[in-house]
């Protein structure tokens, strides 16, 4: 039995558990990383990164060289309600577009490069209060840091449960520009509402090949393939698509948790539910949630390690989610959904403040406060 002893072992090398690792090892922990996967690995995502995921990798994990992973830039969006172009609008803020496989190898390196033994292809059998076995090594730690996804075996072992009512699917297809249609532009990413309730569609050029996807959350029993391949259909991509590999993923859209964590287990990014219930946007609440996973971890002001976790999570993440499922049912609800709609038709403004929002400049009290005080707001 192979007996090593860590301050902290993290389960899952995403984007939260690679951030939590580098800045631990940072602060000068031992730190193990596992993750059942071998890297490079693919992941179905948008890949879309916003101005304060950019900032937070830059100077926050202090990490050099992301520009070299995306694949391409905008300042501008384009919005359609069903196949009807609605309107689009250019900003201050970029939005970046990364493929998951490289990008996830950028930050499992930087983990590596700051001081993590990482193990890919890990086997993990057990899970017990102070160790984990993989296949018949035996690791020992003082904390724990689930960051295993949305069907996380750390969660389990704490015995928290996720709410399943608000666990979306996704579904995504990479299709190569010369497989499109030459008459249609993709030059700027799009976003689709219209073919799902709560959620909604998107295609976001990278380079050489186009991300089209679709996630949201469907009634007990829909196909969602077959709402997949009908949006593909609107889209005239659905040939092109036939070549390429469509992968599907699960998302906690909405299924946050208040209390990630218990004991000496703390839980960050997906594995705790830290995805945008409107936009499903989940890199920066998974770096974020990573960061202060390890402030908490590294800080000896701390005794209670969970609660402080919980605390400052509270602020900078669960409460700005709660905002966002109070705007989700405004957004897709009528007569909001209408409204906003309608908005976005005849006011590049509105689309700017839409895209704001995207990028986290604007929370959605002020979105929507905007959205509707000239219509409700006396004169």
């Amino acid at each position: 039995m192979n007996h090593n002893s860590y301050d902290v072992a993290i389960i899952g090398a995403g984007p939260a558990g690679c951030s939590a690792g580098i800045m631990l090892a940072k602060n000068g922990a031992k730190v193990l990383l596992l993750d059942k996967s071998e890297f490079p690995r693919e992941k179905p995502c948008g890949g879309l990164l916003t101005e304060k995921t950019y900032s937070i990798i830059s100077k926050t994990l202090g990490l050099k060289g992301l520009d070299d992973v995306i694949l391409q830039k905008s300042d501008s969006f384009e919005i359609y309600d069903g196949k009807r172009f609605i309107n689009s609008a250019c900003t201050s803020s970029y939005t970046y577009y990364v493929s998951r496989k490289s990008f996830d190898n950028f930050l499992l390196e930087g983990a590596r490069q700051a001081g993590c033994v990482v193990l890919t292809g890990a086997s993990i059998s057990n899970i017990e209060t102070n160790c984990v076995r993989v296949g018949m090594g035996h690791y020992k730690f003082e904390y724990l840091v689930g960051a295993d996804g949305v069907n996380s075996m750390v969660r389990r072992h704490c015995g928290i449960l996720m709410p399943k009512d608000n666990i979306a699917v996704g579904l995504q297809v990479d299709v190569p520009l010369n497989k499109m249609r030459p008459n249609l532009e993709w030059d700027l990413p799009r976003i689709y509402f219209g073919y799902v309730k709560y959620g909604w569609g998107w295609a976001f050029p990278k380079g050489n090949y186009v991300s089209l996807g679709l996630a949201g959350l469907f009634p007990k029993g829909a196909n969602i393939k077959q709402a997949f391949d009908f949006f593909l259909t609107e889209l005239s991509c659905q040939e092109a698509a036939k070549e390429s590999q469509i992968r599907s993923a699960q998302i906690p859209y909405g299924s946050y948790l208040s209390s990630p964590g218990k004991n000496n287990v703390l839980l960050i990014g997906d594995a705790a539910g830290f995805v945008d219930p409107v936009t499903g946007e989940g890199i920066y609440n998974a770096i974020l949630s990573g960061a202060i996973a390890a402030d908490v971890l590294s800080n000896t002001v701390h005794t209670n390690k969970a609660e402080a976790h919980r605390n400052q999570c509270r602020t900078k993440i669960i409460n700005p989610l709660r905002q966002g499922m109070m705007a989700r049912w405004f957004l897709f609800e009528e007569p909001f959904y209408s409204l906003a709609m309608k908005k976005f038709h005849g006011n590049s403004k509105h689309m700017k403040l839409f895209m704001r929002v995207l990028a986290g400049d604007v929370d959605y009290i002020d979105y929507f406060y905007e959205t509707i005080k000239r219509k409700f707001r006396p004169n």
